[in-house]
């Protein structure tokens, strides 16, 4: 009466290794098998939802919604997504937006 089944075992004690015979993790098994399965690297990103609470006036929520999304580049984003970036024009990218932030960290420091 008190013995598990003998495949609920196995699953547990599966669990407890925490390790494959390969020595990696599972979730990083998992994440190897589905790059391996589209044939490129997990493009899957998580965003939290941008939410303005409204309380009485609507207009005043949308305008703070908008300052949230320009602040946090949902629509910047939407813009590049729209089409596809070539590895080397992402690349170029990047670079031009790190040295935009690097510029502006030093403006900031100097203002200071």
């Amino acid at each position: 009466m008190d013995q598990e089944p003998e495949e609920e075992r196995e699953v547990e004690a599966e669990i407890d290794m925490g390790e494959g015979p390969d020595g990696e993790r599972p979730r990083e098994r998992d994440r190897d098998r589905d790059r391996d399965r589209r044939g490129s690297r997990d493009r899957s990103v998580y965003f939290r939802p941008v939410e303005v609470e409204v309380k009485d006036n609507l207009e005043k929520a949308m305008r703070a919604l908008k300052n949230r999304m320009s602040k946090e580049g949902v629509l910047q984003e939407l813009k590049r997504r729209r089409f596809y970036e070539k590895p080397s024009v992402r690349r170029k990218r990047k670079e031009r937006e790190a040295l935009k932030r690097l510029r502006r960290a030093a403006r900031r420091a100097q203002s200071r």
